[in-house]
């Protein structure tokens, strides 16, 4: 199974998610809002530990940014090349989504590309456990199957170590690729575009 984090892997959510956290802080009487290096180093890189990092209500402020994020009547899209990489890699292998966006925003923001119909499986924040609780989970009910995680942060890829699978980091998402580096993943992809070849090599050996 490949099981991929959503927001900076499959969709190009960074202005959409900035802009409904700047919403969530000024609830709670902020007067500043963040900038696009909010979640550069943010481990793990959830809506909690960002609020945790601001002393802001973690609970209070993951719920805001999930409802505002749902309200937006503009959805983030899929970055161009994921929808072909995920047909191509459907063919032969089953997918999945681990994230911390809600399963509704996934698959809202997936189906507007015909992308859901590749999905397995399609696990948000809306649901209970870590995000290695959650892979641990997926890749049992697939035992004798290879595994691996497609992630674009250090969270995504010591979740899939935590959960005992192979991990790629990609680059066109939330965090710089040298800072993916230090977490020696067993691929680095640069576009969607290799993805395909990167995801096949990493599970072959």
């Amino acid at each position: 199974m490949i099981i991929f984090d959503f927001d900076g892997v499959l969709a190009d959510s960074l202005q959409t998610c900035l802009a409904a956290c700047n919403v969530a802080a000024q609830a709670q009487g902020a007067e500043w809002e963040f900038r696009e290096d909010a979640f550069a180093t943010l481990h793990p890189l959830t809506f909690e530990a960002l609020a945790e990092r601001y002393d802001l209500d973690p609970e209070c402020f993951a719920r805001s940014v999930a409802e505002t994020v749902s309200s937006f009547q503009e959805k983030p899209i899929v970055f161009p090349g994921i929808e072909q990489a995920l047909s191509e890699l459907a063919e032969s292998h089953k997918l999945a989504v681990v994230s911390a966006s809600q399963a509704s925003v996934i698959r809202s923001v997936l189906s507007a590309s015909g992308a859901d119909r590749h999905m397995k499986q399609i696990i948000g924040g809306d649901t209970q456990g870590t995000k290695a609780e959650k892979i641990t989970r997926l890749v049992a009910d697939l035992p004798s199957e290879p595994h691996v995680m497609v992630g674009d942060a250090v969270s995504d890829l010591v979740a899939a170590r935590d959960a005992g699978i192979k991990a790629i980091a990609v680059t066109w998402g939330w965090q710089s690729a040298s800072h993916l580096a230090a977490q020696d993943p067993d691929a680095i992809v640069d576009n969607p575009q290799d993805l395909v070849q990167a995801c096949l090599a990493v599970l072959a050996v």
